[in-house]
């Protein structure tokens, strides 16, 4: 062969595989969900149901209307193997109408991530830490340290120094029955004078006044009043009682601690009412 025929060989061999090339529209990889834009005109196309053996796999993305019974369609696609596909087998105007010679050919290419000639052997990943390594883990420790040595101590400082709550002094208001106990234990001893039950009737009647509706009245009006009700009268009545009777026939303590049994849950007032 001359060489002006061996030149015609190769352009014609160039010029054939670069129109190869250019027929093929979009180029993926397995697994890799590849994408194709395709202006049709004419009937809808539909994705063809695909079958579980099936080595691409197709489905129909946006869809533009362009007018004039123009349409922009976007083909997504996903194979199993690589190789090269018409997407055209995976289309269809609908049910049992395959598109066939209707379009031009759609074809993709599909590439492995592989190379041909490998067997599906595993390889170790290459060690990567490298020489200095170590050492730089060395000092990153070591600068770790030595950040955390003056935080923590600032915190402990911190601790050390905050201020100290005030103590809580709870201070113990008397019940009305606590003021009431030495005078009634001193009534039954017999040892209560004049001065204490003015006292006790002060403090009954700083109870009893609201209750039984005597603000307006004056202390002895008052105390009368008290003295002969029923209920608030009980204590004031029995306390006299006791000033009256021999030692022998003094109340015991139980009796006392019934007689004051209303009182353990009443606050005694601040100051003793003298009433006017």
């Amino acid at each position: 062969m001359s060489l002006f025929g061996r030149i015609l060989m190769v352009i014609l061999i160039l010029a054939g595989a670069a129109a190869a090339q250019e027929e093929v529209q979009t180029r993926t990889t397995i697994g890799i969900e590849g994408r194709v834009y395709l202006e049709h005109e004419g009937r809808p196309l539909q994705a063809v149901e695909a079958r579980e053996d099936a080595l691409l796999l197709l489905r129909i993305g946006e869809v533009e209307d362009l007018g004039d019974n123009r349409q922009r369609v976007e083909l997504l696609f996903l194979a199993r193997r690589a190789g090269d596909f018409d997407l055209r087998d995976a289309l269809q105007f609908g049910p049992e109408q395959p598109v066939g010679d209707a379009l031009e050919p759609i074809l993709v290419r599909v590439d492995s991530l592989l190379p041909e000639d490998h067997q599906g052997d595993l390889e170790a990943i290459p060690d990567l830490e490298g020489p200095g390594a170590g050492g730089f883990d060395t000092i990153f420790r070591v600068v770790l340290v030595l950040w955390l040595i003056p935080a923590l101590a600032w915190a402990l400082w911190k601790w050390r120094t905050r201020p100290r709550p005030e103590p809580v002094v709870v201070e113990h208001v008397p019940t009305l029955a606590e003021r009431l106990q030495p005078l009634i234990d001193a009534a039954r001893q017999g040892e209560l004078d004049l001065a204490g039950q003015a006292q006790l009737e002060r403090l009954l009647l700083s109870y009893w006044r609201e209750r039984l509706g005597l603000e307006g009245q004056p202390q002895a009006a008052a105390v009368r009043t008290m003295r002969a009700h029923e209920e608030a009268g009980e204590l004031l009545r029995t306390v006299e009682a006791w000033l009256h009777r021999p030692d022998s026939e003094r109340a015991s303590p139980e009796e006392v601690d019934a007689l004051l049994k209303r009182y353990r849950s009443v606050a005694a007032p601040p100051t003793e009412d003298r009433g006017p």
